[in-house]
């Protein structure tokens, strides 16, 4: 018997090999021994198979240079979208985070569209077979990413959910989120599509229509509204370009949309209300998901006219937020993503830099469109039906790491002509290794600190704060960019005892990284308890409160501030400061469940029972399903002395994430 061993095509071409690794991988790995489970080992691997792949470039030394598709006018974009990038970044407010990206939301950094801008430079060195064979790999890892979401969302697999009712939980499948996966299977299941009518053979068209079929029950489970307009968006496009241009092939365009619409729609009334029923049912400019949005875009675009050219810097999102927001305008938490990409690349990188990037995108759509004149080809159909769906996607969700990945695929495969051919004279080829082995070396620096840093924590948690002051110095030597790292040496160097001319050294250090994030000073105020706490020193309570004040002073319509600088004056005994201080943050966010139960707390701490049992009374309101609070409201109201009823709550002082 003569069995066939599937063998991966151009084994001979070592670029191709790192490329098909990277889209293969980046959308499926996860790491477990990690602090952050998907975009941390996702972001390692983009950095090291882009600098390999510009190792396989420079080290070839035999046969002739590679061809370069597309043309000048896209690598002038190109470059001045990565000239843009590093402009921003110099001028940013924040250099740390502009250059290194904002922890863990890495793509908003400079080195991230550095690696993204050389992973389109190597696609377009590929000839088209190869990127068409990359773009039905991307097709495979869709199909898993949209197997395994639905596998979660009836409890199957990694990751539990927040219940145990099949199809009521919000599953992330690969990518970590349901609207990251839901964003990178819809842009997807055009190229799907194309690959089941292309197929010529039983199995192969089985495969691909089974796939289609799972991608499309996923972004049903996933119950992203922005895919779900994506999808809608996409069908529409697609409508249209095969109106346009479909000439024979018409009808089975049509008749392949018709049964997709039609699966659609039921399963959209089968399964939506399943998995996330207030997904359409909470569509309106009054819910509250809605009006954050709409408010973040708003003080975005007011960002936008201020700083029109190079923007606030990459990464500086978050800075912006608490920056420029005149009013509280979302009822809690704050954002470090527009949720719109449009504006998040404008307001970070600035208006020219959001020009560069749709400039590149918008150049392989037209080259595509251009092709569809001569002559219908359905690859170019499918190429601009799933780049609309990844725009229109991406105005409502950040993107992840592989969205990205598959972004480049597509601009790389609407390129079918040789533009010149790349022959590096040898000092290039040196800068070319030097850059790629930059990026390698730094993947692997950058994911190894992640581990240590890891345990780091675990063990910090556990107790066994020696162990965890030596792995977060060893993660903090091998990558002094990320504050949290100092923010845990510094807590263990306290927790363990180390001499305090050292931790005071450790401390002076955190507080210089991220200096002018609001936040930064909250965590120095939990540190400077630490220390307080550790010592039996009250002179470092001033340093505490002062933190805590100056946290509010850089963004004073943040709830989470009062709140916390209340639970510290009600540690040190200055009640009077503790209930205005919740007051104010109830004030930013009404009905706050916490808030309304820790002002309670400090009446009980005055003995005033009219206070104590009106705040409870809110607290009940705002939660009714909370028989607890109840049943506190109920012992206080019965009793003379409130201060003597069981009453515990936890002040949350010291913690360090």
């Amino acid at each position: 018997m003569n069995l066939k061993i599937p063998r991966l095509p151009y084994p001979e071409d070592k670029l191709f090999g790192w490329l098909f690794a990277a889209v293969l991988l980046v959308p499926l790995v996860f790491s477990l021994v990690t602090y952050e489970s998907f975009e941390i080992f996702k972001y390692t691997l983009v950095l090291v198979f882009t600098g390999a792949g510009l190792l396989a470039v420079a080290l070839k030394t035999k046969a002739p240079g590679r061809q370069l598709r597309a043309n000048k006018f896209f690598y002038w974009c190109l470059g001045l979208f990565w000239l843009w990038a590093l402009l921003s970044s110099l001028l940013a407010w924040d250099k740390n985070y502009s250059f290194f990206g904002f922890y863990a939301r890495f793509t908003n950094g400079f080195l991230f569209y550095s690696a993204w801008a050389i992973l389109l430079l190597l696609l377009n060195l590929l000839d088209w077979g190869q990127v068409y064979f990359l773009l039905k790999t991307l097709v495979l890892t869709s199909g898993l990413v949209a197997l395994w979401g639905i596998l979660q969302s009836i409890g199957i697999g990694f990751y539990l959910g927040l219940t145990t009712d099949y199809f009521n939980r919000a599953a992330p499948s690969f990518l970590g989120n349901t609207d990251f996966s839901s964003m990178f299977v819809v842009a997807l299941l055009p190229i799907t599509v194309l690959l089941f009518l292309r197929s010529r053979n039983f199995w192969g068209k089985t495969y691909y229509a089974l796939s289609a079929f799972v991608q499309l029950v996923s972004l049903f489970i996933f119950a992203s509204r922005g895919a779900l307009l994506a999808l809608v968006v996409a069908m529409l496009v697609a409508v249209f370009l095969i109106i346009r241009f479909g000439k024979g092939k018409i009808l089975v365009w049509l008749a392949v949309l018709v049964v997709l619409v039609a699966l659609g729609g039921g399963l959209g009334a089968k399964f939506l209300n399943f998995s996330r029923p207030q997904t359409l049912q909470s569509i309106s400019l009054s819910d509250v998901n809605t009006t954050n949005r709409l408010a973040v875009w708003k003080l975005s675009l007011s960002s936008i006219i201020r700083r029109p050219v190079f923007g606030v810097g990459l990464g500086n999102f978050q800075l912006m937020f608490e920056h420029d927001r005149t009013a509280p305008l979302i009822t809690s938490g704050f954002f470090d993503d527009a949720h719109n990409l449009p504006l998040e690349l404008a307001v970070t990188g600035g208006v020219f830099f959001l020009l560069w990037f749709l400039a590149l995108i918008g150049w392989g759509a037209y080259k595509a469109y251009g092709r569809l004149g001569a002559g219908s080809q359905p690859e170019d159909i499918a190429l601009l039906t799933a780049l609309a769906a990844w725009l229109t996607a991406s105005l409502f969700t950040p993107v992840a790491i592989p969205c990205y990945v598959l972004l480049a695929v597509l601009i790389s495969a609407c390129f079918r002509e040789n533009f010149r051919r790349l022959n590096l004279q040898p000092a290039m080829k040196w800068a070319v290794a030097t850059f790629g082995a930059g990026f390698v070396v730094w993947g692997i620096v950058f994911f190894s600190a992640e581990i240590l840093f890891f345990r780091g924590v675990q063990s910090y948690n556990g107790g066994k704060y020696r162990l965890a002051y030596e792995l977060t110095s060893l993660a903090t030597r091998l990558n002094p960019t990320n504050r949290l790292y100092f923010v845990y040496e510094s807590g263990s160097a306290i927790r363990s005892d180390q001499p305090l001319g050292k931790v005071e050294e450790l401390l002076a250090r955190t507080q210089k990284i991220n200096s002018t994030r609001a936040y930064s000073f909250t965590e120095q105020a939990n540190l400077d308890y630490l220390l307080l706490y550790q010592t039996k020193n009250f002179g470092y309570m001033n340093l505490v409160l002062d933190n805590l004040k100056t946290a509010i002073k850089l963004d004073p319509y943040f709830s989470g501030n009062y709140f916390t600088l209340s639970a510290y004056d009600v540690a040190f005994a200055k009640l009077a400061d503790a209930e205005s201080a919740v007051k104010t943050g109830l004030i930013l966010e009404p009905n706050n469940l916490g808030g309304e139960i820790f002002l309670a707390k400090i009446y009980q701490l005055q003995n005033n029972k009219a206070g104590l049992l009106d705040a409870l009374t809110k607290a009940y309101k705002a939660d009714p399903s909370n028989l607890v609070v109840l049943k506190i409201w109920h012992e206080m109201q019965q009793s003379d002395n409130v201060a003597a009823v069981p009453f515990d709550i936890n002040l949350g002082l010291g913690h360090l994430d």
